[in-house]
């Protein structure tokens, strides 16, 4: 649920024509993660040996994450409703809106308003989460454990962590540009380019050769990126106010489910069992679904967060 929270506070109080960029804000917060993560294991690994590292090293950045726990909670008792909520809570939305009110049970009532919109949003999500699994996460494991070369652990998280930073700007222009060219438009040519790249992507990872990795695993990212970027503003606009919050989180969090919570597993189950060539195929299926749902939902650019 802080996804939809912090999601719709960015939005809601952006300009109109400016959502998709100030999204991004809420948005980067996943690399941004991927960074400090990243940073935090390859410092543990270089601190520690082998066999302390993984005997009890690894769970110190787990740890360590506890003070970004309580830094989180301190911001989030700071925060002020935005404007939207503010208008519709007092019933004041503006007269040529709809008048809505706060209701009840917002869960239960955007079930029963929007039980098609809320699958379709999980699957304009699969591309992104499945994908960003596989490429934080698996390509780690597969480069240390691959038959084809071997690479170290750190050379792997150090890929990540500079395509993890690469991918913060780059997701940022991509928000901007879908306040321009509209939400779908960039969102569909990232589900298309992050399924072609899934066939590049352990190709050039099999080189052994570094730069080459960190150049596949960021391409990866930054067409992830055209996808994750506008997904705030989009998923914000696809949803009425009183509902906005339920819906869009419904949608974030049933797609995490299918598609990201699984995603390593399914991978390493491919990768052992038909070879690394069908988690390409799994990275392209994903993106396919995307495709599909997006080409079921309409174009929200522009619309009025009060209706």
């Amino acid at each position: 649920g802080q996804w939809g929270g912090a999601m719709l506070l960015v939005t809601e109080s952006a300009p109109k024509d400016q959502r998709g960029w100030y999204g991004a804000y809420a948005q980067a917060g996943a690399p941004v993660g991927v960074i400090l993560a990243n940073l935090a294991f390859l410092g543990v690994s270089a601190s520690l040996s082998e066999a302390d590292f993984m005997d009890w090293g690894w769970r110190l950045p787990f740890i360590a994450s506890f003070v970004l726990i309580l830094i989180s909670m301190y911001v989030q008792l700071k925060l002020e409703d935005t404007p939207a909520f503010k208008a519709l809570a007092a019933n004041q939305a503006p007269k040529d809106a709809v008048q809505q009110t706060v209701v009840k049970s917002p869960v239960i009532e955007v079930l029963r308003r929007y039980p098609k919109r809320i699958v379709l949003a999980a699957g304009a999500f699969l591309s992104i989460q499945v994908t960003f699994y596989i490429l934080i996460a698996f390509v780690v494991a597969y480069g240390v454990n691959s038959p084809t070369v071997t690479l170290s652990r750190d050379m792997m998280l150090t890929a990540v962590l500079v395509a993890a930073a690469i991918m913060v700007p780059s997701q940022f222009y991509f928000s901007g540009l879908s306040d321009r060219l509209g939400r779908k438009t960039v969102y569909r040519w990232g589900a298309i380019l992050t399924g072609l790249w899934g066939f590049a992507l352990f190709p050039l990872i099999d080189t052994g050769q570094p730069v080459l990795i960190c150049f596949a695993v960021t391409m990866g990212l930054v067409f992830l990126g055209m996808q994750y970027g506008p997904q705030a503003a989009f998923f914000t606009e696809l949803f009425s106010t009183e509902v906005r919050y339920s819906g869009a989180s419904l949608g974030y969090q049933l797609g995490a489910i299918v598609g990201g919570a699984l995603a390593p597993t399914i991978a390493v189950l491919l990768w052992n069992n038909f070879g690394i060539f069908w988690v390409s195929v799994y990275i392209a299926l994903a993106a396919i679904l995307t495709l599909i749902s997006l080409s079921q939902l309409t174009e929200t650019q522009g619309s009025d967060l009060m209706e």
